[in-house]
């Protein structure tokens, strides 16, 4: 079950007479970096990003994300902007929001590959 707290960054869209409740990009994207199992797998969400990046509210992806609460989603998507957008200014920001430890970028593979200590982050995911 998800947690209320959780439900944030949604709006209301219609399908003909059926009305939907859908998440933002900001939104979406935070919640495959975090479940990538349910968006196809870490190389759907790595497009999915790359294609969005020219899209993203990045003020707003920073404030969902400490919302969110897990530092994990900008250790995932820190490493990718240094590959995508180097110069990107939340960088300190989210440097400050990580969590402790080595997280995984790719949480359904295997616990191998570089770590990069800036992002506490095991690159176990061709990041191409």
């Amino acid at each position: 079950m998800i947690p209320k707290k959780r439900f944030f960054g949604t709006q209301e869209i219609w399908f003909g007479s059926k009305k939907a409740v859908i998440t933002d990009l900001e939104k979406t994207l935070l919640d495959a970096f975090l479940f990538p199992e349910y968006c196809g797998g870490m190389i759907e969400v790595v497009k999915s990003f790359r294609n969005a990046i020219s899209k993203i509210d990045f003020p707003k992806l920073t404030r969902y994300g400490r919302k969110m609460g897990k530092g994990v989603v900008f250790k995932r998507m820190g490493i990718l902007m240094d590959r995508f957008k180097p110069d990107f200014k939340e960088k300190r920001i989210w440097l400050r929001e990580i969590s402790k430890g080595i997280s995984l970028f790719d949480p359904q593979g295997e616990s191998t590959g570089p770590i990069v200590s800036e992002w506490n982050i095991r690159v176990n995911f061709n990041l191409g």
